[in-house]
């Protein structure tokens, strides 16, 4: 029996390459996802090193539009070097299964997109987990009954639902400074967007934890921690002493600025688009591209001064001057200012004779100059 070829490393990287600018021209569509075999899937999405865990090697967006409902995660490294996106994919996450450390309880989950991708049936977990550099917008993370330690590091949790858990801001002492998270039972949360969770978050007061020896207990620094995050917008929709967190209006003013600016450019470019689709092939008069410039009036053109470019206009350059400005069609009741052609200075115009009298350029190779 003929053994069957398989691809390369090299080859499934070519695949890869193919494949995902094949996605970018195919829409959306959840109801209609690309179905490609199983062994297609495992060739795109993942690389087996011997002796080394399976681990992610498609690093572009597109995922999504495939069929991966019969993918398994199952022993594979979710510690990826590289942002993987399954946002919005079909993947039947269970964090149960995947690639575990140490003792067999901890699993490290970094740089991976799970927006929109249901992890709700992970919780209460089984292992310690940690996510770190993560988008975890709207997968049903759930922070009551974890289980065991849960930690958040510089994640995206926005729209979740953490209405029914109290989150206290603590302050960690350490030998190189300090640290403050946001914890609730054994969940830790540092530097997360918490935008749309309703997440009900309380200064931390002594007594709290049975573990506060090394905390910090700093109302000040409390406070400003807060702020900082109210800032970036983490905290939009969540609760802070009894009171809830609406988006920062200037931003958001600025921003509504900007955007009516676009509209209206848009807006005067389509109709412009529009009149001149129609007044192409008849003459109906003068027209003006988009964005064009207001001409300037005939008193203002009268005033232009451009550059000599010929030899006859650059008459000055004789002197020691390159490109002297000249006038432009000046009219007789005007000053040529002929002087400034000499000393390329700012000599004031010489007023009109009352007699015609031709004025002539000196020639410098003439045998009669002095």
């Amino acid at each position: 029996m003929e053994k069957k070829e398989k691809l390369t490393k090299a080859g499934r990287k070519a695949v890869r390459e193919r494949i995902a600018m094949k996605l970018k021209d195919i829409d959306f569509d959840p109801n209609h996802r690309i179905k490609l075999s199983l062994e297609d899937l495992e060739d795109l999405l993942f690389e087996k090193e011997p002796n080394k865990p399976k681990e992610f090697a498609f690093f572009y967006e597109g995922l999504c539009k495939l069929d991966l409902s019969e993918v398994s995660l199952k022993g594979v490294n979710l510690e990826s070097k590289h942002k993987v996106d399954l946002s919005d994919t079909n993947l039947d996450v269970d964090l149960n299964i995947v690639r575990r450390w140490n003792s067999g309880y901890n699993i490290s989950i970094r740089n991976i997109n799970f927006n929109n991708v249901d992890l709700s049936k992970n919780f209460p977990i089984r292992h310690n987990i940690t996510f770190d550099n993560c988008e975890l917008k709207n997968t049903g993370i759930k922070l009551s009954k974890i289980g065991r330690n849960l930690w958040f590091k510089h994640c995206d949790l926005s729209d979740n639902d953490f209405s029914d858990q109290e989150l206290h801001c603590v302050g960690f002492r350490f030998q190189k400074g300090y640290e403050y998270r946001l914890i609730t039972g054994t969940t830790q949360i540092v530097q997360c967007n918490l935008s749309n969770t309703k997440a009900i978050i309380k200064p931390w007061k002594k007594g709290t934890f049975t573990w506060d020896v090394s905390l910090i207990h700093d109302p000040v620094r409390t406070d400003k921690h807060l702020g900082r995050l109210m800032a970036k917008g983490f905290l939009k929709g969540c609760t802070i002493k009894g009171r809830k967190i609406k988006p920062m209006g200037m931003k958001n003013d600025k921003r509504k600025k900007q955007n009516y600016s676009r509209y209206t450019s848009d807006k005067i470019n389509g109709l412009l688009d529009t009149i001149e689709a129609q007044l192409s092939g008849y003459n109906f008069g003068g027209r003006m591209a988009k964005d064009a410039v207001v001409p300037q009036s005939k008193k203002e053109e009268s005033k232009k001064i451009v550059l000599a470019t010929t030899p006859e206009q650059n008459a000055g350059s004789f002197y020691g001057c390159d490109n002297v400005p000249v006038i432009e069609d000046p009219k007789e009741d005007e000053c040529t200012g002929v002087g400034s052609f000499y000393g390329c200075g700012n000599v004031p115009p010489v007023a009109k004779p009352t007699k015609k009298k031709e004025l002539t350029v000196p020639n410098p190779n003439s045998p009669n100059k002095k």
